[in-house]
């Protein structure tokens, strides 16, 4: 572990604050923490205040890092700067280039290629970074985040749309590599929300970047460790329902050209299968497709999970699926015990031929 001077926990809450401040950690300029604090901000402006005072703030500032994204302040704050001092000893090495780092996060979480004749210009690295925050090291090797000295200024909001862009299609070749799923349904999800967040207004900052990448990198080790997936399975199996769905058939509202599209759920083990059936015109006569979908709560949301019934026989054989075969959303019921309707909302990798659904009893 590289070593800290001075350690976070030893400085003034006043320098800490100014850290904050000049990092653009909970905001992104200094007019918004200035409107913020009601304190009228400008380079050091926090060591003017009286130790009760910069301790207050900073208290609600660590608040407000926990409850956005669940993360200690000084812990953050810490992890920064050593990662910080790391990445100075690598800038002008190719360790710091993004494409061999790229490879030295997957020597981290593929076991098999970190055994591999390929994986050795990588070992060095992997157990360099050994107890460093990989989220942080990540954004600054990719030039997202700044360094915990710099001073770089405020941040506009079309920036975090770039890099959010980045980040996801540098991710996407880790994705790629994977052995069971080989594409990346939890980052386009992902990615969408934290994009939303931004087109709705919602506050989105250089903390709200390292939670994203964090939440990516846990994915990513889900992907790549058969035992973690085993366990992510575990879990949702536990969270799956089972409504009384199977025993009428649900036309679909809204059909395109009015010709009426029929569903029929029938029961498999926990989950359903789904059959579509629609009367083409062209070919006259009523084509099926067949799906899979499980139904999980957490709390009070439904989830679906939607696969086509052909991709999971892929999967079962161990083969790789296409990315366009997963679909996943949230589930609207009007009644889960008697439903008479259901709204199913996809919020990634949507199929072409399934939109938006309202599913009511013939």
């Amino acid at each position: 572990m590289i070593s800290q001077f001075p350690e976070i926990t030893s400085m003034p809450y006043a320098d800490r604050l100014n850290v904050i401040h000049r990092l653009r950690l909970l905001r992104n300029t200094t007019g918004e923490l200035s409107a913020h604090t009601g304190i009228q901000l400008r380079n050091n402006s926090f060591s003017k205040k009286t130790p009760f005072i910069a301790r207050c703030i900073y208290s609600e500032f660590g608040r407000e890092a926990q409850e956005r994204i669940g993360v200690n302040l000084d812990e953050l704050m810490r992890d920064y700067d050593t990662a910080s001092r790391y990445f100075r000893t690598i800038a002008k090495t190719r360790r710091a280039q993004p494409e061999f780092y790229r490879e030295v996060l997957r020597c981290l979480f593929d076991e098999e290629f970190a055994l591999s004749d390929g994986a050795k210009p990588y070992r060095v690295s992997t157990q360099a970074i050994s107890g460093l925050n990989i989220a942080v090291l990540t954004l600054l090797v990719l030039d997202i985040l700044p360094s915990f000295q710099a001073k770089d200024g405020d941040v506009d909001l079309n920036m975090h749309l770039e890099y959010l862009a980045r980040l996801r299609e540098y991710f996407r070749v880790l994705y790629n590599n994977s052995r069971i799923l080989q594409f990346a349904p939890y980052l386009t999800e992902h990615y969408q929300k934290a994009v939303q967040q931004i087109h709705n207004g919602e506050l989105f900052t250089r903390l709200n970047l390292i939670a994203f990448t964090q939440g990516i990198l846990a994915n990513l080790e889900n992907n790549y460790k058969p035992e973690i997936l085993l366990q992510t399975n575990q879990y949702v199996n536990r969270q799956k329902i089972h409504p009384a769905l199977e025993h009428d058939i649900w036309v679909e509202r809204d059909a395109c050209g009015g010709i009426p599209v029929y569903w029929q759920f029938e029961t498999l083990g926990l989950d359903y299968i789904l059959i579509r059936r629609e009367f083409d015109q062209i070919i006259k006569r009523v084509v099926e497709t067949r799906y899979e979908v499980f139904l999980f709560q957490n709390e009070s949301e439904v989830s679906f999970i939607l696969m086509c019934q052909s991709e999971i026989e892929r999967l079962c054989m161990g083969n790789p699926i296409s990315e366009q075969a997963y679909m996943y959303g949230a589930c609207n019921f009007d009644n889960l015990q008697i439903p008479q309707s259901i709204e199913w909302l996809f919020t990634t990798n949507r199929n072409n031929t399934l939109y938006f659904y309202h599913f009511y009893i013939v």
